[in-house]
């Protein structure tokens, strides 16, 4: 089957690159009516295990009675497994109901934008209440840090894409705790290091740390989603 305008032009932005900051896609959600404010957001930032703590948050919060939207990437085989409601990928026609939504506004956005403003629009017309959102790189100019959200989370971090985030390590994790939102709980993995959990501190000020105990890489994502869920207010089922 040949491929839609949509799709081409969607495929065609692979082309530009990594394109990082805030300006285009503010105007973009605005332009959309800003659908993350119609649904409960979370964010989520990390070098190691933010993709596990996403799976945990939703299936924590769906096993809750909660009807969850989750944004990721990257995708294994189909471009909708980047945007999943109650766990499923959307279908096709939804996925590409989005995206002809965010063609339309003739904006020139990258790749990673655009698929995360599909996202935000196929899980706020799928009836999603709570949205978690994966950040691609670092957090503080990550195209995620435009939603309004009700809570974030930061998993481990270790050194990664020095040559955007930073050398060290006291950088690169600034990079991610800067997805911090006054008044808005914020978790964060202990780095376990004083001078990276200052740095941290500097970026969320209100955020609260948390020290895992021995136990597997599986037990420690579960425990930072439902330590998460607890400090927003949501039921959560392990």
């Amino acid at each position: 089957m040949e491929e839609s305008s949509a799709r081409k032009w969607l495929y065609a932005s692979k082309f530009k690159g990594m394109s990082l900051g805030l300006s285009r896609v503010n105007a973009a959600l605005e332009a959309l009516g800003r659908p993350d404010r119609e649904m409960d957001c979370i964010h989520v930032a990390g070098s190691n295990g933010k993709g596990s703590a996403c799976a945990h948050l939703v299936a924590g919060l769906v096993r809750a009675g909660y009807r969850v939207g989750l944004f990721s990437s990257p995708h294994l085989i189909s471009i909708e497994e980047r945007v999943r409601v109650d766990g499923k990928s959307v279908s096709t026609d939804q996925f590409d109901k989005a995206l002809n939504t965010v063609k339309d506004l003739n904006q020139d956005l990258s790749f990673f934008e655009i698929t995360y403003l599909v996202a935000l629009l196929a899980c706020r017309d799928a009836g999603v209440s709570i949205m978690v959102l994966e950040t691609g790189l670092g957090g503080r100019l990550d195209a995620t840090r435009t939603a309004d959200v009700v809570g974030c989370l930061v998993t481990s971090v270790s050194l990664e894409h020095s040559d955007i985030l930073g050398d060290t390590l006291e950088q690169i994790a600034r990079e991610k705790a800067a997805i911090w939102r006054p008044g808005v709980p914020m978790l964060i993995r202990d780095p376990g290091n004083a001078k990276v959990r200052n740095a941290m501190r500097d970026e969320a000020i209100s955020a609260r740390f948390y020290t895992p105990e021995k136990s597997t890489f599986m037990d420690e994502a579960a425990d930072l989603a439902e330590m998460l869920c607890s400090m927003i207010g949501y039921s959560f089922v392990r």
